[in-house]
């Protein structure tokens, strides 16, 4: 759903923004080159989030997550941060279901800071918490 807009947006030749929650482009990507072409969407990392705290769940935090796919540069990997601060880190190959958990490890350290701002690139404005 997230690049419904921006391929919308190309389809019609319009411009997307300028947006009120200061992030410099679109959460999606336009499909419209690839879908033309026939070749795969470019893309190797999904975001999902719930944002908000859960009023369902009592001491939930809302958080954002970023899942790298084969292509990506690290192989499938699942980040998540969460609005307190506190992250998580998966290896999708080596544990796909994912009890081991590899956030804040010496060996992955690299890894996560550059998951954390492709995170941050990519939700832009809306992942400022305060």
């Amino acid at each position: 759903m997230v690049d419904l807009a921006p391929t919308s947006c190309a389809v019609a030749g319009c411009r997307l923004g300028p947006y009120p929650t200061g992030q410099r482009r679109p959460d999606g990507i336009s499909f419209l080159g690839p879908l033309r072409a026939g070749t795969p969407p470019p893309r190797d990392a999904l975001i999902s989030s719930h944002p908000s705290d859960d009023w369902h769940e009592t001491g939930r935090p809302g958080w954002y997550s970023l899942r790298t796919g084969q292509d990506h540069e690290f192989g499938p990997w699942l980040y998540v941060h969460y609005r307190n601060g506190e992250t998580e880190l998966y290896d999708l190959l080596a544990d796909p279901e994912r009890p081991r958990y590899r956030a804040g490890t010496g060996a992955t350290a690299t890894m996560q800071a550059a998951l954390e701002r492709e995170l941050r690139d990519q939700v832009g404005g809306r992942y400022r918490w305060r």
